[in-house]
C-alpha cells in the first residue's frame, strides 16, 4: 500500500484492499508446507482444464485495474482475476480458493469465515464493471471453494451485493488513510521545543550542517558521548516529518538503553498533547503475559480467535496514544483485561505512530522485519531511518542470519517426531539429519566434502518438511522451532551473498556463522529514503562502510566538533605489563596493585575496563587478596536494564572500585560515569577470542598484508570498544578523566592511531613511582598528544 497524502491517493493490489482492516488478523506464525501451495496450484490447473473444456472463451491469471474516486480519495487498484469464461453474453468472473475445511457448508458461514475473499471477489466485480472490455455484458461473478483434502467444491455466487461489500471495504480503508492524512494536518502544526535549554560549542553548527544535507541516501553522522547527538537528530527528524518531507521516522538502537534515552528527550521536546504519537515496540516476550482469558505462545496459538476478542473488547487502536504513547505496561494489562494478544495490540497500534523507535531486529532480522514491513500504509522510500550507535549494525546483522543446531537439539525433536503422527519419509530424513550431526567432530570449517553431504541433507529434509502436514500442537515451542529452523540453515546457505562459516566447536555441534551481511544491510538500508548512521566510533570509516556494503553508494560524513573536550582527558600508558593472554597472568599482583594506587588519587571509585569476565575476576581475587579494605563492585551477569542501572547507581556511592568488561551494556550504554568518575584503568586492549570465526575472517583477508588483516579483524574491533567506552567519562563541560592504558601494547604504532584523538598519548609509566608522579601532577599536566600514526618515543 501506497498513501500520496500531497495527493489524497492511496494505491494497493486486490488483496491488500481485501484483506485490509483495523486491528489484528488470525495468523499462525508457523509455516503450512510446500504441500498446501502445491496442491492448491494442482487444484486450480485441475478447474483451469475443466473450464477450457466446457466454455468457448477462457482465460486465466487476467489482469485489471481501476481506480475510484471514494469521498475525497482516489483507490488505485490492481489485480489478477483467476479465471474469466464467457457464456452466452454473460462474463463470469470466477475466484478459486482451497481451504482446509468440510464441504459443503452453509453460504453464510463461508461469508462470515472468508470475508477477505468476498471483498476480494467483489473488488474484481467492481473493476469488470468499470473496464470496457466488459461493457454492455452481464458480469457475475463466482466464488469456487475447494476442499483441499478431497476436492470437494462449492460455489458460491455474488451479484448485486457486490456493490455493497465493495463500499463497506472502501469505507474501512478510508477510516485509515483519512486518519493518516488528519495526523499529516497534525504534524504540520506542531512545534517542538528545542532539544536543549543552552547549546554547547558545536552544536549549533552542527545542527546547520544537518539542514544542508541531501533528502536522499546516507549520512555517516560522527559525534563524541556526550554532545548529545540524540537531541539533534531528533530535532532534524521532527522537523522533516512536520515539514512534510517524510511521513515517519525509525529510530534503531542496539540495547534498551538507548530506546530509553531517546524516549526521555522526545518527552522533554514534546509538549503535553502535541501532534506526535511515538510508539517503542518491544519485543515479544517483553508482551508475554499468562491470565485467565489470556496466555502467550510462542507457536502463535494464542491467536485463535483474536478476531472474535478484538471485536468484543471494541480496541481502537488510534485512540490508545495519550500525551502522544502507549505505554507498555498498559498495553499487557488491556491484554489481561480483553483476552488479546499484547504483541498483537501493539502492531495494531504502531500504523497511528510517526515516530516508531525499537531494536536493530525488526529492521535488519529477517525473522523480525515483517513486523514493521508489512504495516498498512508503511512506505519506506517516504521514511526516514535513524541507527544509533551504528559501529554494532553489522555485528548485529551478522548475528541475525547466523544459527547453531546440536545434536541434542536433533534428538529432542526426534523423540517428538515419533509421537505427533508425522509421515515416514519426514521421519528418515530427519534421522539422516541426527546421523550428518554425529558425524562431525570439532573443527574450525567444515570441508567440502562435508558441506556437500550437509547441502544434500538439508535438501533432502526440507522437501519432506515442505510436503508434509504438521501440526504446531503436536510439537513444544522448543522442538517445533528447533524443526523449521533446519530450513533456515538452507535458505542462508542458498544466499551467495552473505559469507558464511560452517564449523563445529564442539562434537556434534554444527555452527553457520555469518561472518558478514554486509549485503544485506546494503540492500535493506537502499529501500529507504534516507538514513542516518550515527555513533561516537565510526572511523575508521573505510571500513565502517565495507561492512555495511555502502563503499561506492553515495554517502555523506558529518563530524561534530567539541572544543569544550579539548584536554579533558589525562592518558598514560603502563609499559610495566603484557595483558596478552599467555602472559597476563604474571602480572595479577602488579594489576592489582595499579588500581589500588588509582584509587588512592581518586575522590570517587576507580572504573577498570577488562576484555572479559575471567580476567576481571581473577584480578577481583587478588585484589581482595592483597589490599582488604577496598570495596570492590564486578559487573554481574545477565540483568535487565533497570538492575543495571541500579547496580552503577549503588557502586557509585558505595565502591572503590568498579569492575567492567569492555564492549558490555555497562561499558556502552550506561551513561551515567560522566562527571563522577574520574580516574579509569583500561586493562589491555581486549582484542577478539582467536577461535574459528576469526581465523576465517582473516582467510577471507588473505589478499591483504597480514598485519593490515589481523588490524581489520583484531584490533579496529578493540579499539573501538576502548574508545566506547572512555568516551563516557566525559558527557560535558568541565568533566575531566585520568585515564590508564595498562599494557605496552597501547604504545605500538599499530594501536595508537586506531584509539581516538582525545585518547592518544606519548606518556610512558615505567615505574610506580612514575605513576604516583603523573596522578599527583593533576589537571595541570601538559598532555603530549601524537600527530598522526607516530608511536610512543620511549627514553
Amino acid at each position: 500500500m501506497q498513501i500520496s497524502l500531497s495527493e489524497r491517493k492511496v494505491s494497493l493490489s486486490v488483496r491488500e484492499f481485501a484483506e485490509f482492516k483495523p486491528g489484528p488478523s488470525y495468523t499462525v506464525y508457523t509455516r503450512t508446507g510446500r504441500w498446501r501451495a502445491e496442491l492448491g496450484q494442482s487444484w486450480h490447473r485441475q478447474l483451469q482444464a475443466r473450464a477450457q473444456d466446457e466454455y468457448d472463451e477462457a482465460d486465466f491469471e487476467v489482469s485489471i485495474t481501476g481506480a475510484w474516486l471514494h469521498r475525497d480519495w482516489t483507490v488505485q487498484l490492481q489485480g489478477r482475476i483467476d479465471q474469466v469464461v464467457k457464456e452466452a453474453g454473460t462474463v463470469i468472473l470466477r475466484e478459486i480458493k482451497t481451504i482446509n475445511a468440510s464441504l459443503p457448508s452453509s453460504d453464510e458461514e463461508l461469508r462470515a469465515d472468508y470475508r477477505s475473499y468476498f471483498n476480494q471477489l467483489a473488488a474484481y466485480h467492481m473493476l469488470a464493471e468499470l473496464s470496457p472490455d466488459y461493457r454492455n455484458t452481464t458480469i457475475r461473478s463466482e466464488l469456487v471453494f475447494i476442499d483441499i483434502a478431497d476436492g470437494v467444491t462449492q460455489v458460491v455466487t455474488m451479484g448485486s451485493e457486490a456493490q455493497d461489500i465493495f463500499q463497506a471495504q472502501l469505507e474501512c480503508l478510508y477510516s485509515f488513510i483519512q486518519h493518516r492524512w488528519m495526523a499529516h494536518g497534525r504534524l504540520r502544526r506542531t512545534q517542538f521545543r528545542p532539544p536543549f535549554k543552552k547549546f554547547r560549542d558545536g552544536q549549533q553548527q552542527t545542527r546547520k550542517s544537518l539542514e544542508n544535507l541531501n533528502q536522499s541516501g546516507s549520512l555517516l553522522f560522527e559525534a563524541p558521548t556526550g554532545f548529545g547527538k540524540t537531541g539533534i537528530i531528533l530535532e532534524f527528524a521532527m522537523n522533516r516529518l512536520r515539514d512534510g518531507r517524510v511521513d515517519r521516522v525509525i529510530y534503531l538502537t542496539g540495547k534498551s538503553t538507548g530506546q530509553l534515552q531517546v524516549i526521555r528527550q522526545l518527552t522533554d521536546m514534546l509538549e503535553e498533547g502535541d501532534g506526535l504519537n511515538y510508539f517503542q515496540l518491544r519485543n515479544r516476550a517483553e508482551h508475554a503475559i499468562a491470565s485467565p482469558l489470556h496466555t502467550c505462545d510462542e507457536k502463535g496459538g494464542c491467536l485463535r480467535d483474536i478476531e472474535e476478542r478484538w471485536a468484543q473488547a471494541g480496541i481502537a487502536p488510534m485512540l490508545l496514544y495519550e500525551n502522544g504513547t502507549i505505554g507498555l505496561e498498559r498495553i499487557r494489562e488491556m491484554g489481561r483485561i480483553s483476552g488479546v494478544c499484547p504483541f498483537e495490540i501493539s502492531r495494531a497500534a504502531l500504523p497511528f505512530a510517526e515516530f516508531w523507535i525499537c531494536d536493530y531486529n525488526y529492521i535488519f532480522s529477517p525473522r523480525s522485519s515483517g513486523v514493521l514491513f508489512n504495516q498498512p500504509g508503511f512506505d519506506p522510500g517516504r521514511t526516514l531511518l535513524l541507527i544509533d550507535e551504528a559501529h554494532n549494525l553489522p555485528g548485529r546483522a551478522s548475528d541475525a542470519w547466523s544459527c547453531r543446531y546440536t545434536l541434542d537439539d536433533a534428538l529432542a525433536v526426534l523423540a517428538e517426531l515419533q509421537f505427533a503422527g508425522v509421515p515416514a519419509t519426514l521421519s528418515a530424513a530427519f534421522e539422516n539429519w541426527i546421523r550428518f550431526l554425529e558425524s562431525l567432530k570439532q573443527i574450525d570449517r567444515l570441508d567440502l566434502a562435508s558441506e556437500y553431504e550437509l547441502a544434500d541433507t538439508l535438501n533432502a529434509l526440507s522437501d519432506k518438511l515442505l510436503q508434509s502436514r504438521l501440526k504446531s500442537e503436536s510439537f513444544s515451542s522448543m522442538a517445533w522451532e528447533k524443526l523449521w529452523s533446519c530450513l533456515d540453515i538452507k535458505n542462508t546457505l542458498e544466499r551467495p551473498a552473505l559469507e558464511n562459516l560452517l564449523w563445529s566447536p564442539a562434537d556434534g555441534c554444527l555452527n553457520l556463522t555469518c561472518l558478514s551481511a554486509a549485503p544485506e544491510i546494503a540492500a535493506t538500508i537502499a529501500r529507504f529514503g534516507q538514513t542516518v548512521l550515527m555513533s561516537a566510533t565510526l572511523s575508521p570509516t573505510d571500513l565502517f562502510l565495507t561492512s555495511c556494503g555502502l563503499d561506492g553508494a553515495p554517502t555523506e560524513y558529518l563530524e561534530a566538533q567539541t572544543e569544550w573536550r579539548k584536554d579533558a582527558y589525562r592518558v598514560a600508558i603502563d609499559l610495566r605489563v603484557d595483558t596478552r593472554f599467555r602472559t597476563r597472568s604474571r602480572y595479577f599482583h602488579e594489576t592489582a596493585q595499579t588500581i589500588a594506587v588509582m584509587r588512592g588519587f581518586s575522590e570517587g571509585p576507580v572504573a577498570v575496563f577488562f576484555p572479559s569476565y575471567r580476567y576481571a575476576d581473577s584480578v577481583s581475587k587478588q585484589l581482595e587478596a592483597t589490599h582488604p579494605g577496598l570495596l570492590i563492585a564486578m559487573q554481574p551477569r545477565g540483568i535487565n536494564l533497570g538492575e543495571q542501572s541500579h547496580f552503577i547507581e549503588d557502586a557509585l556511592d558505595h565502591s572503590d572500585i568498579l569492575l567492567l568488561v569492555l564492549g558490555s551494556g555497562f561499558a556502552e550504554s550506561i551513561d551515567l560515569l560522566g562527571g563522577r568518575v574520574t580516574h579509569a584503568v583500561v586493562v589491555g586492549p581486549a582484542l577478539p577470542e582467536v577461535n574459528a570465526e576469526q581465523k576465517a575472517r582473516m582467510e577471507d583477508r588473505s589478499h591483504l598484508s597480514q598485519a593490515e588483516a589481523f588490524r581489520q579483524v583484531y584490533q579496529v574491533p578493540a579499539i573501538m570498544k576502548i574508545n566506547q567506552a572512555l568516551g563516557r567519562l566525559v558527557r560535558a563541560p568541565g568533566q575531566h578523566a585520568n585515564v590508564l592504558l595498562h599494557c605496552r601494547r597501547f604504545a605500538e604504532h599499530t594501536y595508537q592511531p586506531l584509539l581516538a584523538p582525545d585518547y592518544r598519548t606519548t606518556t610512558p609509566i615505567k615505574t610506580e613511582e612514575a605513576l604516583r608522579h603523573w596522578l599527583a601532577s593533576g589537571p595541570s599536566y601538559s598532555l603530549n598528544r601524537l600527530n598522526g600514526d607516530r608511536s610512543l618515543q620511549l627514553p
